[in-house]
């Protein structure tokens, strides 16, 4: 009976109860009110009023509550739906110029929630009498003397446009075949083939059928005669369907001989959106390559003095996600660190999913025996204070979905890297006697950790040397008492690992070389008085 009353299948057995004894009492006209001139056609009880805005009413004035809220609206040329809640009555006009569709269903869980009801005005019946014997030949024809009796013949006169189709619904059959939907006849046979059933996976129909209220196009008369337009019911596909047919439904049918002309025009599209209109001047409009969003269609319907339009939604769906398990990726996959460096980290922020991975999970499989084994759930695993050894670590991740992956990095923990230690004993020396004491030094050796001990001695070669030494396990070796000749000495070096290192060094002791000198006067010199003076040179000395 009313779209709201066939729509509630969510709500309980008393609330359908209830809303059903509702309806029936909103149908019925009140006392003092022409049921045929104006009566309540439908309604919705469970209607918000920001949801009355949306769907295209306006407010006129307001009233008093109850039953004589509709009546007031009876008596306002300008309203055709009134909205109520307690006390309180609203008188609505429809501001949409193609009528304002019911596409919304009660919500009896919000608050504030009132009565929308909608009103149709009869037409003024204009009586016109004429006699039997005009209309009827033959023996229908009075006899004489008889009074003639006259039947009333109506002349509809709109005085505002009818909103009862906005609650009639007009059965849509929709067939998929090669990704199209096709509306037919709403009488179909229901015993049709199996090629014309409906793939609900990929349309779907919404529970909202889209009329709107008849417009008026002036004849050549000065009347007008309503089309009531239905384009179907709203459509939903679903890709990789792309295809589809809208069919368009007239009250009244065309005469015999006589077509409507059909005019089918794209008012709302999706942005960047694309497809193909076929046959947009025909009865069928077929739509293809649609691509996601949601398309609004009108469809104009024009005949001899005769003229409406129809409205219809198609939504196209993106093709459903196939979900693709996650990819754990871990960063290093393998890495190698000595001690005294104990602590590293592991990625895996670089693992993957076609949505998005919502948990990570780190577990140690393998690893040294210590008190407690390594387990974090973050998306990079600290690892710290570390003992010697070899690791390895699981990673397993999960996407929205639940599906998981896992993947192993390695870590191998060294001890301490110890190198060899480097002797100097420092460069070769030359002493000449009677200098026969000297120090070699040794403190240029090196380690790469701990300090080292020091160990002097004369090498091989040097054996039968005679040589006076102290500090022998020091860096500083002091040598005295030595004689002409040459001493190699040799010196080692031992780290804290015990690992040893050896070095060289040469003492050359030169020969004493500081002989007597040797005087020279010069020749012997004779003098004879008078002469009394001379001069000796002795330069031509020697050393």
């Amino acid at each position: 009976m009313l779209y709201a009353c066939s729509k509630l299948l969510p709500w309980s057995f008393p609330q359908l109860f209830l809303l059903r004894l509702t309806c029936l009492w909103l149908s019925a006209p009140s006392p003092g009110v022409s049921g045929s001139l104006c009566r309540v056609t439908g309604g919705v009880l469970g209607m918000h009023w920001s949801n009355v805005i949306t769907l295209g009413w306006s407010p006129l004035a307001n009233g008093k509550g109850g039953a004589t809220c509709w009546e007031s609206c009876c008596l306002n040329p300008s309203c055709s739906a009134v909205w109520s809640l307690g006390g309180q009555c609203v008188l609505l006009r429809c501001v949409q110029d193609r009528g304002c569709a019911i596409t919304l269903l009660p919500q009896p869980h919000q608050e504030s929630l009132g009565l929308l009801q909608l009103l149709a005005k009869g037409p003024v019946i204009k009586r016109q009498r004429r006699t039997l014997g005009a209309q009827h030949e033959g023996s229908n024809t009075p006899k004489p003397g008889q009074p003639t009796d006259t039947i009333p013949t109506m002349e509809l006169t709109p005085s505002t446009p009818s909103l009862a189709p906005l609650l009639q619904r007009t059965p849509t059959f929709i067939s998929v075949t090669s990704g199209s939907a096709n509306a037919s006849s709403p009488h179909k046979n229901s015993t049709s083939d199996a090629s014309s059933s409906t793939n609900i996976s990929d349309v779907t129909h919404t529970s909202t059928p889209v009329f709107t209220a008849p417009t008026e196009a002036p004849t050549a008369a000065g009347r007008s005669r309503e089309l009531v337009v239905s384009a179907g019911e709203s459509v939903e596909i679903t890709l990789p369907r792309n295809e589809v047919e809208l069919n368009a439904f007239v009250i009244p049918t065309p005469l015999e001989e006589t077509n409507y002309a059909y005019d089918w025009h794209l008012i709302t599209h999706p942005k960047d959106y694309s497809g193909v209109m076929e046959e947009r001047h025909s009865r069928t409009l077929k739509l293809s390559k649609l691509t996601v969003g949601l398309y609004e269609f009108e469809v104009t319907v024009d005949g001899e003095g005769a003229h409406g339009k129809g409205y219809v939604n198609v939504t196209v769906k993106p093709e459903p996600r196939v979900n693709k398990p996650p990819v754990a990726v871990v960063s290093p996959k393998f890495q190698e660190i000595f001690l005294p460096t104990s602590s590293t980290f592991i990625d895996g922020s670089q693992s993957t999913d076609d949505d998005k991975v919502v948990t990570w999970h780190w577990e140690e499989v393998k690893g040294p025996l210590r008190e407690e084994k390594v387990s974090a759930n973050t998306v990079v695993l600290t690892l710290k204070s570390l003992v010697p050894g070899n690791y390895t670590f699981s990673l397993t991740v999960t996407d929205s979905d639940g599906a998981t992956n896992s993947t192993e990095a390695t870590l191998s923990v060294n001890k301490a890297k110890d190198y060899r230690p480097v002797a100097n004993a420092g460069p070769n020396q030359v002493i000449q006697l009677p200098r026969n004491s000297i120090s070699l030094y040794g403190n240029l050796s090196t380690d790469d950790h701990d300090s080292l001990s020091y160990e002097w001695s004369l090498s091989p070669e040097s054996k039968d040397k005679v040589v006076e030494m102290q500090g022998v396990r020091t860096p500083i070796l002091q040598l005295s008492a030595m004689q002409e000749g040459d001493y190699t000495f040799q010196l080692t070096v031992t780290d804290s690992a015990g690992q040893q290192d050896t070095a060289q060094v040469t003492v050359i002791v030169q020969p004493e070389n500081n002989k007597p000198p040797v005087a020279d006067a010069g020749p012997e010199k004779e003098l004879t008085l008078p002469v009394d003076r001379t001069t000796l040179d002795g330069s031509k000395s020697s050393d």
